[in-house]
């Protein structure tokens, strides 16, 4: 089978495009591309077991097939309601990937930086290149080849694994740097604000005041954002048909006060079952012709075998990416925090 033919046949069956001919039971994709990947590794078609010597020696063209596969998993992949705010591009390694500020406002800045997870920020004005810088990011899954092989496993769930893992990954960094660009609290800025003991009503109120402070100030309505528990306390007590069957299925309305709502994905604090942003906090962002997150992959991904330095004798690999997230935010935007 052609490289390329098992490379878009495996990024098919990974993100659920198979072709027609694959949709009957008699034709299994999972078969198809064992047999490629034995022809990579010298192996008869139908072979079901493989000896150490046979992986070592096609090691490199089977890895190579991976990132490959990988690659186009990565960049096809779903970063969820995020989406319509992020940018994504694909760089050569050693580009520096510049962009220039949208507007005649003043511009908030940010980007993770190399190495330690804090937020840089800077402020630009119309004109100016912004660049974001690129860190490795690793993910390091194994199984026993053995097993795959053999059919007891579907290695492309790994490959499906490592994908989601990067993915995750990226959202994360975006869920850290636009909560860190746009999370103040306080009333020492004129659109930051903590109320307590706000009515349902009031708190409606309180959004659509400091929207409307918004829109005269930059000319743009903004977007009501937060978790879905925090717009599903501004559901309007009086909705259409239409309107209860969209909130239903969203679990809030998508109009607010004449303003529209969009949920950021629920993600939890690492390792606990705290999400990391609050029913209680909402932001008001002015709506943008350009998304304002951007995400940078440098390079092509690489992925590293240990399977030597294992005693068990489980293959081990590292996938390994350059990636960079940022933001490009207007400066004038609202926080409302309801205690």
């Amino acid at each position: 089978m052609e490289r390329k033919a098992l490379i878009d046949l495996s990024v098919m069956y990974a993100t659920g495009t198979l072709p027609e001919q694959f949709q009957n039971a008699s034709t299994s994709p999972e078969k198809v591309i064992r047999a490629g990947i034995n022809e990579i590794l010298g192996l008869p078609e139908d072979a079901t077991t493989i000896d150490k010597k046979a992986l070592r020696r096609n090691a490199v063209e089977l890895f190579e097939f991976l990132e490959e596969v990988l690659d186009k998993k990565i960049y096809e992949g779903d970063l969820g309601i995020l989406e319509q705010w992020v940018e994504i591009r694909n760089e050569k390694l050693g580009d520096q990937t510049k962009f220039l500020v949208p507007d005649n406002q003043l511009f908030r800045v940010a980007s993770i930086s190399d190495g330690n997870g804090n937020v840089r920020r800077q402020r630009l004005r119309e004109g100016q290149e912004y660049m974001i810088p690129t860190e490795i990011l690793a993910v390091k899954i194994y199984e026993e080849f053995p097993r795959y092989h053999s059919g007891r496993i579907d290695f492309y769930a790994m490959i499906d694994r490592v994908a989601k893992s990067v993915q995750r990954d990226i959202t994360q960094r975006i869920h850290e740097v636009l909560l860190k660009t746009f999370r103040v609290t306080g009333v020492t800025t004129p659109y930051a604000a903590t109320i307590s003991g706000a009515t349902a009503d009031a708190k409606v109120t309180h959004v659509l005041e400091m929207a409307k402070h918004i829109e005269a100030k930059t000319g743009l309505k903004p977007i009501v954002a937060g978790s879905a528990l925090a717009l599903h306390a501004l559901n309007p007590k009086y909705m259409s048909d239409a309107q209860k069957g969209e909130a239903n299925q969203l679990g809030y309305a998508n109009i607010v006060t004449g303003l529209k709502a969009m949920e950021i994905p629920p993600l939890h604090k690492e390792g606990t079952d705290t999400f990391v942003l609050g029913a209680d906090e909402l932001f008001l962002i002015p709506e943008l012709d350009e998304k304002m997150f951007k995400v940078v992959f440098e390079g092509d991904s690489y992925i590293e075998d240990r399977a030597s330095n294992r005693a068990d004798l489980q293959v081990e690999y590292l996938f390994l990416h350059k990636v960079g997230v940022g933001v490009i935010a207007p400066s004038t935007f609202g926080y409302l925090k309801f205690t």
